[in-house]
């Protein structure tokens, strides 16, 4: 199969594409789509209804309120301030879908922020548990900000947790000091610790027994008078190479 971003690929979508806009669904304007669309529709004789005709009642509303904010931003666009017009540059920005660069914020400018942010999310929460006739709830339920705030944070130590524990390991003695037998419904607690003393206490001593006869191997002229010539070779735990290292397969 050739790559999907090959030389190949790309003239063979070149000649599947088909040409005029890309979308034929209802949110296009029908003088936009005329004639891509009588070019491409079976039936030449169907009229193409206008896709407000298509819109539901709270879709209608919202394109009349568009209308109206519209309107409303023309009147009031020779009063507006400089910094006013940036705002609404960036937004239309925005809406076309860019995205404003990112400003680096003060460290003591951010804590006073987001302790702002909490203590007025705290108070509107007590307003809507006693007063819950006189919210304002343009800014949505404070409650409902809480409780997903409460939520994320759980989510977040539970998947923090897990890692820790996929790295490090359980620290609960039941899964590291036990073995549980399902035959007999019984959990046999066990320490490692003990064993693990013995083990490296009899291989500290093999290591030190091992470096206090280093100085009498055969082969070291210190240890030995290299006049004596002696044809017997003892056979002792300086001499001990370990086992013959032998070929993997069946023995011959």
């Amino acid at each position: 199969m050739p790559p999907v971003h090959g030389r190949w690929s790309r003239k063979k979508a070149a000649q599947n594409t088909i040409p005029g806009p890309k979308s034929l669904h209802r949110g296009i304007h029908v003088q936009e789509n005329a004639s891509s669309t009588s070019e491409w529709q079976a039936n030449k004789l169907k009229k193409r209804d206008d896709f407000k005709e298509l819109l539901v009642h709270h879709q209608k509303v919202n394109e009349g309120l568009k209308d109206v904010y519209a309107r409303t931003a023309a009147l009031h666009k020779d009063n507006m301030t400089l910094a006013e017009r940036i705002e609404d540059g960036w937004r239309a920005f925005e809406r076309i879908g860019g995205k404003r660069p990112v400003v680096k914020e003060n460290y003591k400018a951010k804590l006073k922020r987001v302790s702002d942010e909490k203590k007025s999310l705290r108070s509107r929460a007590e307003g809507e548990r006693f007063t819950g006739d006189e919210t304002d709830y343009s800014k949505g339920s404070a409650l409902h900000d809480l409780k997903d705030r409460r939520i994320k944070k759980f989510v977040k130590k539970q998947v923090d947790r897990a890692h820790l524990l996929k790295r490090m390991g359980d620290p609960s003695p039941i899964k590291t000091s036990g073995k549980f037998d399902r035959f007999t419904n019984t959990l046999n607690i066990f320490n490692k610790t003990i064993r693990q003393v013995g083990r490296q206490t009899k291989h500290d001593a093999r290591t030190s027994s091992v470096k206090a006869k280093k100085g009498r191997s055969q082969w070291d002229l210190k240890a030995r008078d290299s006049n004596q010539h002696s044809r017997v070779v003892r056979n002792d735990d300086a001499m001990d190479v370990g086992s013959r290292k032998r070929r993997p397969g069946p023995k011959r």
